[in-house]
């Protein structure tokens, strides 16, 4: 660990210069021991005193003359709501220890849109991945992203599924600048442009695109040589039927050269979720199976399993299937039965 340093070379989180004088024996007390608890866990996360600042929600020239000793204002106040920002985060970190979600999970559905990625990326084509809600679409294309170079993942939502502001949000995901619409278009372009580079435009939610705009999706493509998938709920698979007589739709259709259509998890996929969150608890992974077959899928299972073992450690007591039944009435469901036989696993 470094400690971080100002400009005038002096270690930031020294020891503070002096003590406070305008305050009582209690309140120089608390200070030190607030004052310490900043200093080492500020250290620990390698935060400036700005971002502490920031963070506790006290302004910078307070929180720097509070901290060194020398604040000549009510020193026990600035003491508070400090120390009131470290329980916080004292708290949160102990949800955080309870919560042992797991990571991504390449589920089996969530390996077929990697393939179906990766062949939009390397041609270049034009995927389309139909996903049910819950299955992991959206987190398995920005694990891919992330893991990919020369991908950018934008994500639509009404108000940006028009051609203008869908420009808008691509010049902003690929941080480029056009004076115009025009320009702007430009500019997508030649950051698209393959350049001797694989590069693949992941739109998301793409079932709010108007035509229009997915016709310049299927332009970039052509004309920059990028690879696109896009991906959304199932109004997108029937968007560009096989029997439409316009000819946008052939247009785009025929460029398409793979599908993925998945609308409920496959057992599979529920199996390997739950296999990732490590239950010891043979009820508890049979119920949160039973979670994964409901409307939700994984994502039930994951938002069911947080609150379970949120509940666990406020009893102080290890995760159990009453926890689990607990959270999925709490999330506002039905009652929950658990499997009566295991579910099969995908062939």
């Amino acid at each position: 660990m470094t400690t971080a340093i100002n400009g005038n070379g002096q270690k930031e989180w020294a020891p503070p210069r002096s003590v406070p004088e305008r305050a009582t024996d209690e309140e120089r007390e608390q200070w030190r021991e607030v004052t310490a608890r900043v200093r080492a866990i500020a250290e620990r996360e390698e935060w400036s005193k700005s971002e502490v600042a920031r963070l506790a929600g006290v302004p910078m020239g307070t929180f720097s003359p509070w901290y060194d000793g020398t604040y000549g204002g009510l020193v026990g106040r600035q003491t508070r709501l400090v120390a009131r920002w470290l329980d916080s985060l004292d708290e949160g970190a102990r949800f955080s220890a309870a919560l042992p979600e797991p990571g991504f999970v390449k589920t089996p559905t969530a390996a077929e849109i990697f393939d179906r990625l990766v062949i939009a990326q390397e041609l270049p084509t034009i995927a389309v991945i139909v996903v049910g809600p819950g299955i992991g679409k959206t987190f398995t294309a920005e694990h891919y992203a992330k893991t990919h170079p020369h991908v950018t993942m934008v994500t639509m939502r009404p108000t940006t599924g028009e051609l203008r502001p869908m420009l808008k949000a691509l010049a902003g995901a690929l941080d480029v600048r056009g004076r115009d619409y025009v320009t702007t278009d430009a500019a997508i372009g030649a950051k698209l442009m393959r350049n001797g580079r694989k590069t693949l435009l992941i739109v998301d939610e793409a079932q709010h695109c108007s035509d229009e705009a997915v016709n310049q999706l299927r332009y970039f493509k052509d004309q920059f040589g990028c690879g696109i998938a896009l991906l959304g709920n199932d109004d997108l698979y029937g968007r560009f039927p096989a029997t439409s007589a316009r000819a946008m739709d052939a247009q785009i259709r025929r460029r398409i050269f793979i599908w993925l259509r998945r609308l409920t998890p496959l057992a599979g996929d529920i199996d390997a979720y739950v296999k990732a969150w490590r239950l010891e608890d043979k009820d508890v992974a049979n119920l949160a199976r039973a979670i994964g077959r409901r409307p939700g899928a994984l994502g039930g299972i994951a938002e069911t399993l947080k609150l379970a073992h949120i509940m666990a450690a406020a009893d102080e007591k290890p995760l159990s299937a009453d926890y689990v039944h607990q959270a999925w009435e709490n999330r506002g469901d039905d009652a929950l039965a658990a499997p009566r036989r295991p579910l099969a696993s995908a062939a």
